[in-house]
């Protein structure tokens, strides 16, 4: 007679480990893929942990990813964390010891992209010119 196990019940997000300037050298990262605004309290709990959070949002319906984000954000203003869209239905949330410094990224090659063509042209440069 053989014996069938029930499947165990995945968990809403799975940890990933990456590198940062904390004292341990690691934080916790959570990407969650909610069905439903049930699923809130459980990611508002990585948050609070000191987590950070990937939201993907694609499948979710638009009222609920619409009442996800409102309340996420709430829970990311009150720990002075962040709250970033990073691509289309997917945001990242951070707490306040995480910085993602895509901003910061784009800000230094717009400055290299400036000195770059400032140094290859005798021409005036005009806001026209640069973007």
């Amino acid at each position: 007679v053989e014996r069938f196990e029930e499947p165990k019940k995945q968990p809403a997000a799975a940890p990933i480990v990456a590198n940062s300037g904390s004292s341990d050298g690691n934080i916790e990262l959570k990407v969650v893929r909610p069905a439903s605004f049930e699923e809130v309290s459980e990611i508002a709990d990585y948050l609070i942990d000191g987590c950070t959070v990937v939201l993907n949002l694609e499948a979710t319906n638009r009222e609920v990813a619409k009442r996800l984000i409102d309340f996420l954000a709430g829970v990311a203003y009150s720990i002075d964390g962040q709250l970033k869209n990073i691509a289309n239905n997917t945001y990242i949330i951070t707490p306040c010891n995480v910085d993602v410094a895509d901003t910061q990224v784009r800000v230094a090659e717009a400055q290299q992209n400036f000195a770059t063509q400032t140094a290859n042209t005798n021409a005036d440069l005009t806001s026209d010119s640069l973007f």
